[in-house]
Order: structure tokens, then C-alpha cells, then sequence
């Protein structure tokens, strides 16, 4: 064989790998602009969410406190009494009644009692199941989170080693990779030579 037709089946042999490969690139190329985009907006998206959870979370937390500051302050019945029309609207308050002697004056010692117009019990009632059905809903919209922070956990590392892969997988994958066709190339080229 001489040394021109080895020249020719070396270049041919080099332009049949090219003309494979270049194709594979454009496709892979292609394949990692779509992800990277992809990618993009989802980044914008979830960190929209995250925005607006975090408001949302800081107005709810504030609100919580200033309830809980309301709370602590109160301590005895006649606070409660006092309190209540800031936390229930009822068609009439609910009051305290204090015995008082012929004059109408309060007696010190005797027992009074929370009295609940009967105008006000069933919307007292109706606000206060309407309060135990929230709460058991929110036991429920918690444990939903707390699941879908593991699933979102789950899913982002998914997601990571999905786009390691599209990227041509780990440092290590990728040069054991590009050494097999390297030493394909190798191969075909002195295959060729030897011809």
C-alpha cells in the first residue's frame, strides 16, 4: 500500500468519524440549549414562588404574633369578656354579671357569672366550629408541605443528576467517554494505515 492511498484512507477514515460525530453534537447541543432554557425558567418560576411564599409567610407571622401578644395579655374572665369582640363578631357582647346589693352596688364576695345572649350563641358556636375546622385543615396543609418539601428535595437531586447526564454526565464519565472514541478513532485510523 502506499504511502498517498494510506494518506486518503486515514482522511476518509477521519471524515466518516467527523461526519458521525458532528451530527451527535448538534443533537446534543441542541438537547442542552432546550435544557439550559428550560432550566432558566423554571429557576424564574420557583424563585417567583419562593417570593411570594416568603411575603406571604412574614404577614402570616406577624399577624400570629400580634394575636399572640393580644392572648397573653389576657388573664382573668373580665379580660376575656373585653377581648372577645376583637377576635368574634356577635350580634350582642357577651357580658359579666355582678351581683349588686339594694343600692347597686357590686358585691365584693359574691360569685359572678358570664352571661351569653342567647342572640349571640349560635353565631358563638358557629365561629368556633368554623375555627376547629380550620385548625384541622391546617394540621392537614402542614403535613402536605412537609411532604412536598421531601418530594421537591427528592426531585431537585433527580433533577441535578438528570442535567449532569444531558451535560455528558461527571468529569470521569465524560473523559472514559471521550477516550473510548478516541481509541476508536485510533483503531479505524490504523486499520486504515495498515491497508
Amino acid at each position: 500500500m502506499t504511502p498517498r492511498l494510506k494518506i486518503v484512507l486515514s482522511v476518509g477514515a477521519l471524515a466518516l468519524a467527523l461526519m458521525l460525530a458532528i451530527p451527535a453534537w448538534l443533537s446534543e447541543h441542541d438537547d442542552r440549549t432546550r435544557l439550559e432554557t428550560m432550566l432558566k425558567a423554571q429557576n424564574e418560576t420557583i424563585a417567583k414562588l419562593d417570593a411570594q411564599m416568603n411575603q406571604r409567610d412574614q404577614q402570616t407571622a406577624q399577624l400570629v404574633q400580634q394575636i399572640q401578644q393580644m392572648a397573653a395579655k389576657v388573664r382573668t374572665p373580665t379580660q376575656a369578656v373585653q377581648a372577645l369582640p376583637s377576635v368574634v363578631d356577635l350580634p350582642k357582647p357577651i357580658y359579666i354579671d355582678i351581683p349588686k346589693d339594694k343600692e347597686g352596688k357590686p358585691l365584693p364576695d359574691a360569685p359572678s357569672s358570664v352571661v351569653i345572649p342567647k342572640e349571640s350563641v349560635v353565631p358563638l358556636f358557629q365561629e368556633l366550629a368554623k375555627c376547629k375546622q380550620q385548625a384541622t385543615e391546617l394540621d392537614g396543609c402542614q403535613a402536605t408541605v412537609a411532604d412536598l418539601k421531601a418530594k421537591s428535595a427528592t426531585l431537585q437531586s433527580e433533577r441535578d443528576q438528570a442535567v449532569a447526564v444531558v451535560r455528558g454526565g461527571t468529569f470521569w464519565t465524560r473523559v472514559k467517554r471521550n477516550a473510548k472514541w478516541l481509541a476508536i478513532g485510533a483503531a479505524i485510523g490504523a486499520a486504515a494505515a495498515r491497508r
